[in-house]
């Protein structure tokens, strides 16, 4: 009976669908509607994000002095990307932020480009 329960408990919660009626279309996982500003800039701006997460990574071994040899490439690059993006960011002219801020919009309302959902 508990089982029957649970089960009842769990589907009661779903909202019903007429069997003519089809699915949501499958995005592949990419979900519309998560892009913001900043988002939105490291897309449209990936040359000039890479080149400063790389500048900032090497500064930063610089300041290590090699302390830590085994940090890979890839995980140097996701403890600079927060503070690259916020340099790019601040960096950019207004025209480039509210280029990306109408890009974000865009991006939400509608299914985002296709050489984005590849990433």
């Amino acid at each position: 009976m508990k089982r029957v329960r649970t089960w009842f408990v769990n589907e009661a919660k779903r909202p019903a669908r007429d069997q003519d009626e089809q699915p949501e279309e499958n995005t592949g996982g990419i979900k519309s509607g998560n892009y913001n500003r900043r988002t939105a800039c490291a897309q449209l701006f990936k040359e000039q994000l890479n080149a400063i997460i790389e500048e900032q990574a090497a500064d930063r071994d610089e300041e290590d002095n090699g302390a830590d040899e085994n940090r890979t490439d890839k995980k140097r690059r996701i403890n600079n990307y927060q503070a690259a993006l916020t340099t790019l960011w601040k960096s950019l002219s207004a025209k480039d932020k509210q280029k990306c801020k109408d890009a974000a919009n865009e991006w939400n309302k509608a299914k985002s480009p296709a050489d984005v959902q590849r990433k």
